[in-house]
Parts: structure tokens; sequence; C-alpha cells
């Protein structure tokens, strides 16, 4: 039965015309909310003044306003803006493109491991609808590239054996790797999983070839590290930003971590307990698989790719959570659906079983999933580019604008989309202070009309909150709130 059922005419027929429409869907769905052209978060913003006020050698630097991305992506993205301008449009078009080709790679990527047809559709179909994955298609971030990046090399990786290359081909998979690491960090834990693989498979006889492999990556690194990492080592922001997702040795501390994840993964389906006992018997079923020398060298890289994350976690070298875990998510959905692929064919009662738990665990994916990705308010946070237009249209240059601290790239950005330079331009450093401290800062302001310009608030020190209280009894000409972002003139 499993034989005529991978292999009749039909059935391929089938699969194939279920692919088809799971790619379609992926695709469509990308494109619809790229083509919402939502404007910049405070993120995007402080990204984008990095295209525009850094020349391309300093991308090989700390990135400023407390951003970090790969050198090699920033370059494309300045190659691309300096043809298309610095807009929404072209400052996404990089991690869109990738998006979109990752749907193909990851059928390539999915095929390796699993066997199926049926899980492989479904591997497929996980991955197409992914939210998150589909957010961050239409996002000024690297995250989609590296998602697409750690895909293509698990690929090359799989196809490539040191001991049987030439030297010159050795090299040209180093430079190569490095390249990867340019345009995606966590290239880095493919690429040491490959490394290690051939170090256990063939140790003394592929050690000349090693050695060439990693030159160009050492180097690459070595040069990272010394012009970028070690310059921002004292700073600790991103540390400290991203301090939930280092692990640590406690147990407690690494299941919550890992609750998180999963959650993230695989939004907005709330099964933790199911996917995590998935995500444990697809590590062990590789394990044991490989012990029994079944797809030995694609089981290997998973697992050794998932030790180097993790590892990397604990010496607090790179956050395993949330966006920066992105790339992960090909290989948890083919780490939970191992258990399910093992399933023969002919125990129709237990693979029922099966595809009963499967639809059970991500019955969130169902079609008013789908349909609220043709909303155009989906991934909607605020309007800092509205509040600018009508800032722009209606300044008189007279008036002074005052931002909170929170909204600084946000206006550094649409204020240069926008043609908007004034000398009369004041920044408030409003996180620092309580809503009272913030009330006397704005009582304190001497006569004249004032533009206040706050897209985008701190949560732990909400400037918004208090201007609108502070405003009251005030001779308002213009107030405008869109999507938590807020803009007022105001004459005292």
């Amino acid at each position: 039965m499993r034989e005529f059922c991978n292999n009749t005419k039909f059935v391929r027929y089938i699969y194939y015309t279920f692919l088809a429409g799971i790619i379609l869907v992926g695709i469509v769905l990308r494109f619809k909310t790229f083509m919402i052209n939502r404007p910049l978060w405070h993120d995007e913003c402080s990204l984008a003044l990095n295209i525009i006020e850094l020349d391309a050698v300093k991308y090989f630097s700390p990135l400023k306003y407390g951003q970090a991305a790969p050198p090699l992506f920033m370059l494309l993205t300045k190659t691309i803006t300096s043809f298309a301008g610095i807009k929404e449009f072209s400052l996404r078009i990089l991690p869109f493109i990738c998006s979109i080709i990752s749907i193909p790679i990851f059928w390539q990527f999915s095929k390796t491991v699993l066997k199926n047809k049926f899980w492989i559709l479904a591997a497929n179909f996980l991955f197409a609808v992914n939210y998150n994955i589909i957010y961050y298609s239409q996002e000024f971030k690297q995250y989609s590239v590296e998602l697409m990046i750690c895909m293509v090399l698990y690929i090359l990786y799989l196809k490539s054996d040191l001991k049987k290359l030439q030297p010159l081909r050795s090299l040209s998979l180093g430079i190569i790797s490095a390249a990867a690491s340019a345009l995606a960090f966590p290239a880095i834990f493919i690429t040491g999983a490959f490394y290690s693989y051939e170090i256990i498979q063939h140790r003394k006889d592929s050690f000349k070839n090693l050695i060439i492999f990693t030159s160009p990556i050492i180097l690459y690194w070595i040069g990272y590290i010394l012009l970028t990492v070690l310059p921002q080592m004292g700073a600790g922001y991103l540390q400290n930003y991203w301090a939930k997702g280092f692990i640590d040795f406690n147990i407690l501390n690494f299941w919550e971590l890992l609750k998180i994840n999963f959650l993230y993964w695989f939004n907005p389906n709330q099964t933790i307990f199911l996917i995590g006992t998935f995500f444990l018997a697809g590590i062990i079923i590789a394990g044991i698989n490989i012990r029994n020398k079944i797809k030995t060298k694609e089981y290997t890289l998973i697992l050794l790719t998932l030790f180097f994350i993790i590892l990397a976690s604990f010496l607090h070298l790179y956050p395993f959570i949330d966006r920066v875990s992105l790339y992960f998510i090909p290989f948890i959905i083919i780490l939970v659906l191992i258990p399910f692929d093992t399933i023969p064919f002919n125990k129709k009662i237990l693979l029922g079983i099966a595809i009963l738990l499967f639809l059970s665990t991500f019955c969130q994916y169902n079609h008013k999933y789908i349909n609220a990705f043709f909303n155009p308010e989906i991934f909607a946070k605020y309007d800092s580019r509205t509040l600018m237009k009508n800032l722009a249209d209606k300044y008189d240059y007279k008036s002074y604008i005052l931002i909170n601290d929170a909204s600084l790239t946000d206006y550094g950005y649409y204020s240069k989309l926008y043609n908007l330079n004034t000398d009369k331009l004041g920044i408030i450093n409003f996180s620092a202070f309580s809503e009272e401290n913030i009330l006397k800062i704005l009582n304190s302001l001497p006569s004249g009309t004032y533009w206040f310009y706050f897209p985008n608030d701190y949560s732990h020190s909400p400037a918004i909150p208090a201007l609108k209280k502070w405003k009251a009894n005030k001779n308002i000409s213009e107030e405008l709130e869109i999507k938590g972002s807020y803009l007022l003139k105001v004459e005292i």
C-alpha cells in the first residue's frame, strides 16, 4: 500500500497539485502583506537611518541607534536603495524576495529528512502559512534573509564531502560559507555543524581540505569580531535587551524559554505540551536513526546545529528567542514532524490518530487565520508616516518641533523622506522620567507655538498619555491620533 501511494502517477499528480497549491498560498500571503506597505516602525526606522547616514565600509563597525545587522545584508540594501530610493518598498524588497524564494527551498529542505509525501505536504503547509515568517517577509530586518541562507547552507552541506573535494572547491565552499555569515549571523551554526560532522566522519582524511575550507570563514569572523563585536562589548545594550534568550543551568528557565519559542514559532497555536512532546520525540528518533545509520548526515547536521545554537545561547554569544530565532523555524517544523513521518503508511489506525493529533495541534491555521492576512491592518503598529506627512504639509518653519526620545529615529527617517528640515527641533528624554516629572517639563516650556511629534512611546515611561493630560485647557490648532501615534500643535 505504501509503495503504491508513493509511486503511482495518480498519487504523484495529487501530491504535486497540493504542493503547488501550498506554494501558491504562501506566495500570495507574502505578496498581499508586502503590498500593504505599512509605515516603518521604530526598529525599521533605526536601521533605515544606518542605510542613509553611514558609508558602506561602516557596516563592518557597530551600527548606530542600538541596531545590529549582518554587514552584507546592509550592503545589499544600500545598493538597492541607491537605485530605488530610501522608501519603504526598496528597504523591504530584499527580505521579501528571500521570503518568496524560501518557499520552494523549504520544499527541498523538507525532502532531505521526511519521506512520506503526506507529511512533506504538512511540513510545507506549516512553513507557507507561518505567521512570523510571513510577517518578516514585509519588514526591513534581516531575519527572512537568515532563514533562507540557513536552509540553503544545510542543503549545500548535505551535498558536500570535503574528503572528495578538490582543494579549489573546498576553498570556494569556504568563501561561500564566509559570505553566508556576512549575510546571516546564524549561518555559523550550520557551518559549525558541517565542520564537526566532517571531523567526526573523516578525521585525518580530510584535514587539509578542512583547513582550506575554514580559512576564509575564520578570517571573516576575526575581522568582524575585531571591527564590530569588541568595540561594543562594554555597552551591553543588546545583551541586556535579549537577556531572556540566554540559557542557564536552571531547567525551569530553559523550559520557559522553550515555551516562549514554541508560541512564537507556531503562533497562534497554543498547544505547547503537544508541540514540545513531538519536538523531543523528533530529537530522540533522529538520534536513533543516526545510530542505525539511517540518513546519518541529514539528522546529524540538524542535531549539531541545535547543539551549537544552545551552546551559543548558554555562553551568551547569541540569543535563542523570538525573532532572532526565526531561522530555526524550518528545523523545528522538521523535528516536530519526524515522529509522524515514522508511522508506517499501512498502519491505518495509528496513522489516523497521528493525523487527528496533527490537526488538533495546529487547528488555528484555519480559513479565518488565512483570511486575516487580507486585512490591511493585520501588521499595524503605529503610523509615524501619516503623522510626518501632516506635519510636513502644515509646518511653517517658525514653530518649534518637540519629539520624545522614543521617536528619535522615526522622526529622523520620515523627516528625510518628506524633506522636513528645521533647526527648531527639540528632543526631550522623557523615558528617564515619571509622568509627574514629564508634566513639570511640559509646564516649564516658554511661550510659543509647538508641534509635538510622538509616533512612538516607551512602555515604562509613557509620554503620550502625559502629553494628552497636559494639553487640557490649551489652545489646540492641530491634533491627530492614529494607531497609538500622536501629533499635536499647541500654542502656550
